[in-house]
């Protein structure tokens, strides 16, 4: 069962710090917490300054698997890759190739100008089974399917093929371009090449089930507008735009981004991976590295395995809503690590949920210096975040409790709270896996609400005003898990 939750602004609310450290938040709570999962409305009622689009709504899921059967049912069909070798139909590619029936086409052969087209009304799956093939058109898609029920792409075992398309700026724009659901299969490979526009986009769901994927695009490398679903085989991608894509804000149960297996290798200038909703990543391999967000969900980002390694980007890991409850994840960002935020910007001028501010994604460099004397007291800075936890000895800082669990205080006293404004319906829950973070900004960054409950984290990034392992602007609770930021233990 979901968990829907409104956010409300009330008194912070600093839970299992151990002595010796100290936490500053913006005065905020969550009413009705269940789990650790807290949401907020669709939009928020103390949106602050600065701040450029409407917050989503946003509900996180208790599991990957609870949120895939409340979501609509995808395309796939085991029955897609069973068929009877002898119903095929072979077809030497020279040209252009038109199919307009439903069945099961063999492909071979090498066109230097051509096309391959489907256009099939007639009811039943259309199998393309590449076997040595080669195609380039200078003028559109290569593979361009206008019409049918849906369409396997099968590469033949111990096949090499290439599609190489020049599409233009209006549909189809893509190298293989589909308006119907689309799956890629078999034990083969696929080289695809787009001198303009998109790799691979389906209009529909994209599923790739297995293959050798190598997919080159002068924007984005592969689309799929109401779910992009990566089960297995090994994608190596380079785009002048986003990676891996999912476009469908519009539908529910729509627009999500799944990884359950497979190995990705990813470049691109903007985004690794990117969707309009949500991204779940249960299995497989990433390594990711982008001049944006190595892994952006509009809405929930939820981990519960695989290994993800992002040696660039701009923000590692980002959403409404970020939940990890185990994988092995490693990220350098040249600001946050993992940010929670919702919205394109933040309170007091500060970057929010996206798009990276013309900022360098030179990536940060361990610090030799000594983290900043936790003993002294932090100075006033114009713009300075808000929430940061810091680990820090000694005595507590003046206007503090006893044993230092409460907000830092600066000045006369009170909450750092940076530029002001209230919180963001955001959420960062951690509740397991292996996670280092090497950052030019904070290591975590939630623009609402953090709690951390388990897994290993370890942190290298600036400690300073500004800068710091963990910034919270609302409730931070540290119940469990082992936190080190800069080398020291957070308890």
């Amino acid at each position: 069962m979901r968990k829907r939750l409104m956010v409300l602004v009330a008194v912070a609310a600093i839970v299992g710090m151990g002595a010796g450290y100290l936490v500053s938040a913006q005065p905020f709570s969550a009413s009705g917490k269940s789990s650790g999962r807290s949401a907020g409305p669709a939009s928020n009622p103390s949106s602050t300054s600065g701040s450029t689009s409407t917050a989503v709504e946003l509900t996180i899921p208790d599991s990957i698997a609870a949120a895939l059967q409340a979501a609509k049912a995808s395309h796939e069909d085991a029955d897609d890759l069973v068929w009877d070798a002898s119903s095929e139909k072979a077809l030497d590619v020279v040209s252009e190739v038109k199919i307009t029936e439903p069945g099961n086409y063999r492909l071979s052969g090498s066109a230097t100008e051509g096309q391959i087209e489907v256009n099939v009304t007639a009811k039943g799956i259309v199998r393309l089974i590449l076997d040595g093939v080669s195609v380039t058109s200078t003028t559109g898609p290569a593979l361009n399917v206008e019409a049918a029920d849906k369409v396997l792409l099968y590469l033949a075992e111990g096949s090499s093929n290439q599609l190489t398309g020049t599409p233009g700026t209006e549909e189809p724009d893509a190298a293989v371009f589909s308006k119907v659901d689309l799956t890629i299969a078999g034990p083969g490979a696929l080289q695809v090449t787009a001198k303009a526009g998109d790799g691979i986009t389906s209009k529909d769901g994209l599923v790739i089930d297995s293959g050798q994927l190598t997919v080159t695009a002068a924007d984005d490398a592969v689309k799929g507008r109401d779910y992009l679903i990566i089960r297995d085989g090994e994608l190596n991608l380079t785009a002048e735009g986003d990676a891996l894509k999912s476009t469908n804000d519009e539908d529910e149960g729509r627009g999500y981004l799944l990884f359950a297996g497979g190995s990705v290798t990813a470049e691109a200038k903007s985004d690794c991976v990117d969707s309009a909703v949500d991204v779940f990543v249960s299995a497989g391999t990433l390594t990711l590295s982008c001049e944006d967000d190595g892994i952006h969900a509009e809405r929930v980002l939820m981990i519960e395995g695989g290994e993800i390694d992002i040696t660039k980007s701009y923000e590692g890991l980002e959403g409404a809503g970020v939940v990890i409850s185990d994988g092995k994840i490693k990220i350098t960002s040249s600001d946050d690590g993992i940010n929670a935020a919702n919205g394109t910007s933040s309170a007091g001028g500060e970057p929010g949920m996206g798009r990276k501010p013309g900022k360098s994604t030179t990536a940060p460099t361990e610090p030799t210096a000594t983290p900043t004397d936790p003993t002294s007291s932090p100075t006033s800075t114009s713009g300075s975040k808000r929430g940061k936890v810091r680990p820090t000895a000694g005595a507590p800082q003046p206007g503090s409790t006893a044993d230092g669990t409460t907000g830092r205080q600066r000045g006369g006293g009170g909450f750092d709270r940076g530029g002001g404004g209230a919180p963001q319906n955001a959420e960062l829950i951690i509740s397991g896996g292996e996670i280092e973070i090497v950052a030019g900004g904070d290591g975590l960054d939630s623009n609402g609400n953090a709690t951390i409950s388990g897994g290993t984290i370890t942190i290298i990034s600036p400690d300073n005003v500004g800068e710091m392992p963990i910034d919270v602007v609302g409730t931070y609770e540290h119940t469990g898990g082992t936190i080190t930021a800069n080398g020291q233990v957070v308890k």
